[in-house]
C-alpha cells in the first residue's frame, strides 16, 4: 500500500475504546426540518448559508449544495436564514416542511457593476485599506466543527470530521484543541492520499500578515505596493437588514505570477470591516502542501478559499470558511492524480465550550490524524451528540465512514496496520490492549542512540517512559459517558539503552500496571457515581497516585535487573490481568 501526502505526516495506531455510561434517562429522541436554501431569481444552490433557530437557540449552516438539517421543538419554531448579499427571512419551521425548499431574495443593488481604475478614482483602494485590523488583546473561543472530503474525480477517498474549542482573534484562526475526531480512506489504484494536518492549513491563512504558504491578498499589502500590484473593481452595493452600505469589490493581481490571490470582498462601508472575503488562485506558487516522497511533485495546485466573519461584541470575529483545492499530484512512476478536496472550519457556538478530553499532546508531528487515532474512538459522542455537523440528502460521509473496505480509526484489518507501520505512520501513540509491545518499534532506533554523554549519567537519567491516563467526561441530556484509556507516549518517552528482551518485558510490565490503576479508577468512579466535578477532581488525584507508583516500579525493579522486584511486579499483574510477561518474554531461566 502506498501513500500520499498533501500536507504533514502523522501517525496512525490500533483504536481500543472503553467507556460506560451512568443514564438518568435516555437521550431524547430529535424532530428536524430538511431544506434546501436557494436563491430566488436562478434557484442557485447557496452554499454555506446561515440558519439560527431563535426557539433552541441553535443554529447551523448548509452544505456546499444549499441542504440543511437543523434540531425544531415544534412547527411554529421560527428560524432565522441568512447569506451574505441577501435579505435575511424569518420563516416558522412549518411552512419549510412542506416545501423543503427556502428562497432568499438579493438585497436590492444600489449601483449596478461598474469598473474603476486607479488613474480615475482611489476610493476603493482607500476602502479596502481602511479596514481595520481586530485588536490582538480580544479573543473568544467557541466550539468548531471542521470536516474534510477529498475525491478523485467522483470517488471519494478521504473524510476527516473533528470538533474542537476554536480559538479566534479577530479574523484570525488560532491553534484549536482537540475534542474528538474521526476519520476514513479509501484506496484507489492501491494507493492512499492523506490529508494529515488541513486544520492547520487552515489557521495557518491570515488576512493582515504574510506568510510564505499562501499567495498575498491586497490587506497584507502597503498602500503604494497595493496600487502597483491590483486592479480593483466594484462590483456592487446594497443595503443589509440593518441598513449599512456594503460594498462588493473585486481585486485583480496586474501579474499573474502565481503569488498574488484574486478574488471579491464584502466591506461594511460605514464600520470599515471586512464581513466576507472569497480568495482564489489558480496553479498557486505558494501553498502549505507538500508531497510524502521527495521523489514525488506537486504539478498544481489552484485554491479557492471563502470566509466570513460576524460581529460579537463590537469586534469582528470569524464565523467560517470553505476551503477547497484541487492538486495534481505526480508519483514517482510518472503517474498524474488530479485530487479535490473541500474542507470547512465553522465556529457555530460562541457561548459554550466543549470540555476538553483529560490528555496532553507533544507539539512533534501532533496533526489531525494523529490526534484523532491517538486516543480511543468515543462512539457515544458519535452515537449521541446533538452538536452541529454538515448535512446531505443521501448521508454520504455516513455511508463512506461506515463502508467494509475503508479504513477508519474504529477498525484495522491486520494488514492496514502493519501497512501504516511502515516508514509513514511512525512512532505512533499506543493505547493498551493486551497486546505486547517493543521497543524498537514504539520507539524506534533514533531514540535507542547511546552517546558519551548518556554513558556519564546515572541509569536512571537515561529512560523516561511515559503512560497517560486518557479521560474524556460527556453529558448530553441525563446521560453522563465516561471513556478512559491507558496511552503510552512515545514522544515523552526514551531508553538509551539497549533493545532486548528484558528491556521489552520492562516495558511491558509498566504498561499493564498502569492499566491495572486506570481500570481501579474506573470502577471506583463507576461505583460512586460521581458528578462531573467530583470525576475531575478523582482524576487529578489519581494523577498523583499513578506518579507515586511509577516511581516505586521505576526504583524497585532497576530496568529489570533486581529480579526479585521484576517477579514480584510480574506476579501483580499476572493476577489482575492474567498476563505472564516473563514468560512471554523468556526471563525465568535467567
Amino acid at each position: 500500500m502506498k501513500f500520499y501526502s498533501i500536507i504533514f505526516l502523522s501517525a496512525l495506531v490500533i483504536i481500543s475504546s472503553r467507556s460506560y455510561c451512568q443514564t438518568g434517562r435516555n437521550v431524547s429522541a430529535k424532530n428536524f426540518i430538511e431544506a434546501k436554501i436557494l436563491d430566488t431569481a436562478n434557484a442557485a444552490s447557496l452554499a454555506y448559508a446561515n440558519i439560527f433557530n431563535l426557539n433552541t437557540k441553535r443554529g447551523t449552516i448548509s452544505n456546499d449544495e444549499g441542504f440543511i438539517r437543523i434540531e425544531i421543538n415544534s412547527p411554529e419554531d421560527t428560524l432565522d436564514v441568512s447569506y451574505i448579499g441577501y435579505a435575511v427571512r424569518h420563516i416558522a419551521a412549518h411552512e419549510i416542511k412542506d416545501a423543503g425548499i427556502i428562497f432568499l431574495k438579493r438585497n436590492p443593488v444600489l449601483l449596478k457593476e461598474a469598473t474603476v481604475v486607479a488613474d480615475a478614482s482611489s476610493f476603493l483602494y482607500d476602502m479596502l485599506s481602511a479596514c481595520k485590523k481586530p485588536s490582538a488583546s480580544k479573543k473568544k473561543t467557541a466550539k468548531t466543527y471542521f470536516e474534510l472530503e477529498t475525491f478523485k474525480d467522483s470517488t471519494q477517498i478521504e473524510l476527516i470530521v473533528c470538533y474542537y474549542n476554536g480559538h479566534f482573534t479577530g479574523y484570525n484562526v488560532n491553534e484549536p484543541e482537540f475534542k474528538t475526531g474521526r476519520l476514513a480512506l479509501a484506496e484507489i489504484d492501491g494507493k492512499l492520499f492523506v490529508s494529515t494536518e488541513s486544520s492547520k492549513a487552515i489557521y495557518m491563512l491570515t488576512l493582515f500578515d504574510d506568510n510564505d504558504n499562501f499567495p498575498k491578498n491586497p490587506f497584507q499589502l502597503k498602500k503604494k505596493a497595493f496600487r502597483e500590484y491590483y486592479q480593483l473593481s466594484l462590483a456592487e452595493k446594497y443595503k443589509d437588514e440593518k441598513s449599512n452600505v456594503i460594498y462588493v469589490i473585486d481585486f485583480f493581481p496586474r501579474s499573474d505570477a502565481g503569488i498574488f490571490f484574486n478574488g471579491r470582498v464584502w466591506i461594511d462601508s460605514l464600520k470599515n470591516e471586512i464581513i466576507k472575503i472569497n480568495l482564489k488562485a489558480e496553479n498557486a506558487l505558494r501553498h502549505p502542501f507538500l508531497p510524502l516522497w521527495t521523489t514525488d511533485s506537486l504539478k498544481r495546485v489552484d485554491l479557492e478559499i471563502t470566509e466570513t466573519f460576524n460581529e460579537i461584541d463590537g469586534t469582528m470575529f470569524f464565523n467560517h470558511v470553505d476551503y477547497n483545492y484541487t492538486i495534481q499530484y505526480k508519483s514517482r512512476n510518472d503517474s498524474v492524480y488530479e485530487i479535490t478536496t473541500k474542507a470547512v472550519l465553522y465556529a457555530y457556538d460562541y457561548r459554550n465550550n466543549f470540555p476538553l478530553p483529560h490528555f496532553q499532546f507533544s507539539d512533534f508531528k501532533n496533526t489531525d490524524y494523529r490526534k484523532i487515532i491517538a486516543v480511543p474512538y468515543n462512539r457515544f459522542f458519535w452515537e449521541h451528540n446533538d452538536e452541529y455537523k454538515l448535512n446531505d440528502k443521501k448521508n454520504r460521509n455516513e455511508q463512506f465512514f461506515t463502508k467494509k473496505e475503508v479504513i477508519n480509526n474504529i477498525r484495522f484489518t491486520e494488514d492496514a496496520q502493519k501497512s501504516f507501520r511502515i516508514g509513514f505512520f511512525e512512532r505512533p501513540y499506543l493505547i493498551w490492549n493486551g497486546a505486547r509491545i517493543h521497543f524498537a518499534y514504539t520507539l524506534g532506533d533514533s531514540t535507542n542512540a547511546i552517546s558519551k554523554d548518556d554513558l556519564k549519567k546515572t541509569p536512571a537519567e537515561r529512560y523516561n517512559l511515559k503512560v497517560q491516563l486518557y479521560m474524556d467526561v460527556n453529558l448530553y441530556h441525563d446521560s453522563l459517558n465516561i471513556l478512559t484509556a491507558t496511552v503510552f507516549d512515545p514522544f515523552q518517552s526514551y531508553y538509551h539503552f539497549p533493545f532486548d528482551t528484558l528491556a521489552d518485558c520492562f516495558l511491558n510490565l509498566y504498561f499493564d500496571v498502569m492499566e491495572i490503576e486506570r481500570r481501579e479508577f474506573e470502577k471506583e468512579i463507576h461505583e460512586q457515581k460521581l458528578s462531573i466535578e467530583l470525576i475531575n477532581d478523582a482524576y487529578q488525584r489519581k494523577i498523583k497516585e499513578n506518579e507515586s507508583i511509577s516511581r516505586s516500579y521505576f526504583s524497585s525493579v532497576e530496568r529489570g535487573n533486581n529480579r526479585k522486584e521484576l517477579l514480584k511486579w510480574n506476579e501483580h499483574v499476572f493476577e489482575e490481568l492474567r498476563i505472564d510477561n516473563c514468560k512471554l518474554f523468556n526471563q525465568y531461566d535467567k
